[in-house]
C-alpha cells in the first residue's frame, strides 16, 4: 500500500486544454538514461529546489526549470536510497502536451487502473530497450494529449504500477 501512496506522487496527470511545448522540448525526457548518478544530474540540471529524505527506501529532487506556479515541478526525480540508483524522472507541464509522436501504435499500449470496465486511470505505455519504459499519465487513447510523462525503470514499475506488470 505505501507504494501506491509513493505512486500517487506521480499520478497528478490531469490533461489542461492549451498544448504548451514543442515535440522536441517533449522529447527531452528521453534523454535520461536512469544511469545518471547523482552527481551527473547536478551537473546537468543543477541542485535540486527540494529534497525528500523522509522515506527510507526512497529519496526524491524536486526541480523548477519552467513552471508558471512556484508550487509545482517541472521535474521530480526518484532514487533507491540504498543505492542512489535512479529509478524514474517525472516531467510535468502546466498545459497539456501532444505526445502522439513518442508513442506510436505499433510500439505502444493503453491500460487502465483497476480495469478496462471500470477505469479510472488510464496511461500510455512504451517499452524501450534495456530497463526504461515511458508513460503518459492520463491517456485513455492514442493521440491524447497530457499533461505527465514519467520515465522509469521497467524493474520498478512492480512497485509503483503493479498493474502494468
Amino acid at each position: 500500500m505505501r507504494h501506491l501512496l509513493l505512486a500517487g506522487v506521480l499520478l497528478l496527470a490531469v490533461p489542461r486544454l492549451f498544448p504548451q511545448a514543442a515535440p522536441l522540448q517533449i522529447a527531452e525526457i528521453l534523454r535520461f538514461t536512469l544511469d545518471e548518478s547523482p552527481e551527473q544530474i547536478v551537473r546537468g540540471m543543477g541542485r535540486p529546489v527540494q529534497v525528500n529524505d523522509s522515506d527510507l527506501n526512497f529519496r526524491t529532487w524536486y526541480y523548477q526549470t519552467d513552471t508558471v506556479d512556484n508550487h509545482e515541478h517541472s521535474h521530480v526525480l526518484l532514487f533507491r536510497q540504498s543505492s542512489q540508483q535512479l529509478l524514474s524522472v517525472t516531467r510535468n507541464y502546466h498545459y497539456s502536451v501532444q505526445v502522439a509522436a513518442l508513442f506510436p501504435p505499433a510500439k505502444s499500449t493503453i491500460h487502465h487502473w483497476p480495469d478496462d470496465k471500470n477505469p479510472q486511470l488510464s496511461v500510455q505505455l512504451r517499452e524501450y530497450s534495456g530497463d526504461r519504459v515511458l508513460i503518459a499519465m492520463g491517456v485513455a487513447k492514442p493521440g491524447q494529449p497530457t499533461t505527465q510523462l514519467i520515465v522509469m525503470r521497467r524493474s520498478a514499475l512492480k512497485l509503483f504500477f503493479p498493474w502494468l506488470t
